[in-house]
């Protein structure tokens, strides 16, 4: 008989603590939405103020002091070329900047050479922003320079691939560099490809944009 009891407890138990693990209902009895944030309302990786550039497997080997609006293959290039100053790197720039909504966005101002890859508009809780991207061959110094004015500065490798990475090694880590950049890379034809390791509704797997060098 007590052990009749003990099961029939045990039972009405879990029954109970099954319930209160259920998520809360709607009225009309189906599961409570979750609220989330409308994807295409935020920029991609690499494009916002406050996402660095080159969130890759790269990152983690980032070397210390570089902002984080430099793309880890560009830091690892620079720390590696550290020693010469007058080395230039192929980088892509981004800018974000805030307008009236209706009204035609001002281009940032930018050096010559800078050449203009595209510009697109984007929402972010209302608020109308306008992003910008550059290509421009530049030193270290000038690089730091212009992150620190609010661009996002990524490594565009030169696209050779087909081989293992020892990234414990210079010579790997260069390579996986070369390889992947920070998402971008230089196409056979000379274009710069760009595949994104995240992406806000709408934009494409890779993109790719004509330049001149």
């Amino acid at each position: 008989m007590k052990k009749r009891y003990c099961i029939l407890f045990l039972s009405l138990w879990i029954i109970l603590a099954a319930c209160v693990r259920q998520p809360a209902a709607s009225p009309d009895g189906r599961s409570a939405p979750v609220e989330t944030v409308p994807e295409g309302a935020l920029p991609s990786s690499g494009t916002g103020e406050e996402i660095g550039a080159g969130e890759s497997v790269l990152a983690d080997y980032k070397p210390a002091g570089f902002s984080a609006r430099i793309g880890a293959a560009l830091a690892i290039r620079m720390d590696a070329e550290k020693d010469d100053p007058a080395k230039r790197f192929d980088v892509v720039l981004q800018k974000v900047s805030v307008s009236p909504q209706g009204t035609e966005p001002p281009l940032p101002k930018c050096p010559d050479g800078w050449q203009l890859l595209d510009a697109r508009r984007f929402s972010v809780n209302g608020e109308t922003r306008d992003a910008y991207r550059f290509y421009a061959s530049l030193p270290a110094k000038e690089i730091v320079d212009v992150a620190e004015t609010g661009y996002t500065c990524s490594y565009v490798g030169s696209g050779r691939d087909g081989f293992a990475f020892d990234l414990k090694t210079p010579q790997g880590l260069r390579d996986a560099c070369e390889a992947f950049g920070d998402g971008y890379t230089f196409t056979a034809d000379g274009q710069i490809r760009f595949r994104p390791d995240t992406r806000s509704e709408g934009e494409e797997a890779e993109t790719f944009f004509r330049i001149n060098r």
